[in-house]
Parts: structure tokens; C-alpha cells; sequence
């Protein structure tokens, strides 16, 4: 079997059954995978608070919340009139986290697409994501003798899977393919984030995002 990296990436993070954010993850923060700035500090959900009220939206959108914590700790540090108004929505693929999120956040819309919160929201909405980027799979490339880059495979044999490396084609959009690089220097291109990103501008009409 061969795949290409994003698609093996693809696989090891989302597979329904044996990918790590659908069934592996066991929770985010003190005791979990992997901690992040919001799970050890309340001060990125204060200063997140603080825009939000200045911006007078109602909607408050977050993309891959973890376990949560993040946006319990944005509804705490808003005024309650700003409370009582508020429209939360959390959008979250893993149904480990979701669960989680459910219970730190009962009055928030759950949601497993950014196009469907929206679509709530009639298309105005504050948004915001914390270390969204690279749960995204990635495609990888380096720098070649020859004119055109190279990009990495991964080939299986028997229980192994060893890296291959074959000329790019279909290229996506990025500054590196026009950027002098080291010879055989590797560099990651996030073409599935891009992809993502544009899926869903049509459906955002007014707001502000971080």
C-alpha cells in the first residue's frame, strides 16, 4: 500500500474507528494527550472575552474547542448582560471531546461543521480557533537536484511503513515552491487547511475572527 503523507495523516488523526482525535484521545490539559496555553492559564479566555464584548456580536463561534475548558472559561469572564445575550457554538469533529465539551459547556450549540454554525448565525458571528491549524493534514515536500520538488510517500510492507519520495505534481498554492531553499530541505504545506478555510466563506457575512 502507498499513500501519500496528507492521506495517511488523514487517516492516523480521523478514521472513525482507530483515528486519534475520533477514538484515541483521552482529553486535553492536566492529565491528558497534550496541554495547550488555554487548558494552563485563564488569561488567552480573558483577553478573548475582552474583544468579543468590544466587537457587539451576539454569536461566538469556536473551532476545536479540546475539552472545553476554553469557552466555560470565556462565558465566565463575560459581564451577564453579555451572558444572557450570548449565542455559543462550539464545532468539534471528535466525538471523545464533544462529550466533554457538552459537559463543561450545557448552554452551547454543538456543532460538527463550521457551515452549520453559521448557517445559525445567519452568517454573523465572532470566530475564534486555539491551535486549530495543525490538527489539519499536511502535505510535505523538499528541495530536489532536479527542477521540480519532490513529496513524501509512505509505503507499507508488512507491518512497516517506510517514507518514499517521488517528483511533486499538482502542486498547491504556496510561497515555498518560489522561496531558495537548502538542497533536500523539507517543508510542510497545509493545502487541506486552505481547502477548509474557503469552504465556508460564502456562508460568514459579518464579523470579526482570531
Amino acid at each position: 500500500m502507498k499513500l501519500r503523507f496528507d492521506e495517511f495523516m488523514q487517516t492516523a488523526l480521523y478514521h472513525p474507528e482507530r483515528g486519534y482525535y475520533t477514538s484515541r484521545i483521552k482529553t486535553v490539559g492536566r492529565g491528558g494527550d497534550f496541554a495547550t496555553s488555554a487548558t494552563l492559564s485563564d488569561s488567552l479566555a480573558r483577553a478573548i472575552a475582552h474583544q468579543f464584548q468590544k466587537s457587539g456580536l451576539r454569536n461566538l463561534i469556536e473551532v476545536g474547542p479540546g475539552d472545553g475548558s476554553l469557552a466555560a472559561t470565556i462565558r465566565r469572564n463575560l459581564p451577564l448582560f453579555k451572558r444572557l445575550r450570548l449565542q455559543q457554538h462550539l464545532v468539534e469533529l471528535s466525538p471523545v471531546l464533544s462529550a466533554q465539551q457538552k459537559k463543561r459547556n450545557p448552554k452551547a450549540r454543538h456543532h460538527s461543521s463550521i457551515a452549520s454554525a453559521l448557517q445559525i448565525c445567519q452568517g454573523h458571528a465572532f470566530i475564534y480557533s486555539n491551535e486549530l491549524v495543525d490538527a489539519f493534514p499536511v502535505r510535505i515536500f523538499r528541495t530536489s537536484a532536479a527542477a521540480a520538488p519532490e513529496e513524501l510517500f509512505l509505503n507499507q510492507q508488512s507491518s512497516t511503513w517506510h517514507e518514499s519520495w517521488q517528483p511533486a505534481t499538482n502542486l498547491p498554492a504556496s510561497t515555498f515552491f518560489s522561496t531558495k531553499l537548502n538542497p533536500h530541505q523539507r517543508f510542510e504545506v497545509h493545502e487541506t487547511y486552505h481547502t477548509w478555510f474557503s469552504s465556508w466563506q460564502d456562508h460568514w457575512h459579518t464579523g470579526q475572527i482570531l
